[in-house]
């Protein structure tokens, strides 16, 4: 807000707008955590000093709301060029969300539990999910999970700061296999276990299903589950049924190079 400007108008302090005071930041004292305006707690909105006027709404560089001395409700602040940098919410003091932009693009949002963070979101270019950090009882304790394009890639698990674990999601995808025998389609779920860390072979066997049947773009509810796994020597092959039956079927694993036998194990 063009603090010259106003000075004129509202003789240099303050004026009340609907009982709603406001005030410049060089015109209250900080004292102890509680923001002091004529000596008394400041319950208003708090604007910043700026020698020249702000292309943005406020004409400032900060807007802060406060009730009895402490932050209460939004606090926002600008470049000089009226670009958006933060905007924050508290109540009584304490801080419960912010979000923080680079270039009026939002990049970091963290949600606040007691004053700390509780969870933070970082954001791509697109605006889509890049990382996701959730914050556990305990110093040092946290869960990040990773996007990349607004999928999810893993989740890596951390005690007393050190990594214990990483996740990652089951590489699916949706098939059509052709029953023969009763002359119809049905929808396969095909699924690999974390166990599956040979990437060759999760590839061979993808390309060999991929091959021999039709994959279907749109996820539809399926019929049935085929999962891989690894399993000592052997891939493992379960596949479930409707009424959620099982049977499974092993491949040693020194012979995954049988493109027959693998393909032919599946139907």
């Amino acid at each position: 807000m063009n603090k010259y400007i106003l000075n004129i108008i509202f003789s240099f302090t303050v004026f009340s707008m609907f009982g709603q005071l406001e005030a410049y930041k060089s015109d209250t004292k900080n004292k102890d955590g509680i923001l002091y305006f004529n000596n008394k707690p400041f319950t208003g909105t708090l604007y910043s000093d700026d020698d020249f006027r702000i292309p943005n709404e406020c004409e400032c560089t900060l807007k802060a709301d406060y009730k009895n001395g402490l932050r209460d409700g939004n606090y926002q602040e600008w470049t000089t060029d009226g670009k958006l940098i933060k905007k924050e919410v508290y109540h009584l003091g304490i801080i419960q969300k912010s979000e923080e932009y680079n270039n009026e693009r939002l990049y970091k949002e963290t949600v606040y539990k007691n004053g700390k963070p509780g969870k933070q979101t970082f954001f791509d270019k697109n605006n889509q999910k890049q990382k996701v950090i959730e914050y556990q009882s305990g110093d040092g304790n946290f869960i990040v999970t990773y996007f990349k394009k607004g999928k999810l890639v893993k989740k890596d698990f951390f005690e007393n700061h050190v990594l214990i674990k990483t996740v990652k999601p089951l590489d699916n995808f949706y098939t059509e296999f052709f029953d023969a025998i009763n002359n119809k389609t049905n929808v396969y779920s095909v699924k690999f276990d974390r166990s599956f860390k040979d990437d060759s072979l999760k590839k061979t066997i993808q390309n060999l299903i991929k091959a021999r049947t039709n994959i279907i773009k749109n996820k539809p509810s399926p019929n049935f589950e085929l999962k891989f796994a690894i399993e000592n020597s052997d891939v493992v092959m379960t596949l479930t049924k409707p009424d959620k039956t099982e049977q499974t079927k092993r491949i040693p694993y020194s012979k995954y190079g049988n493109n027959q036998q693998l393909i032919d194990s599946i139907y």
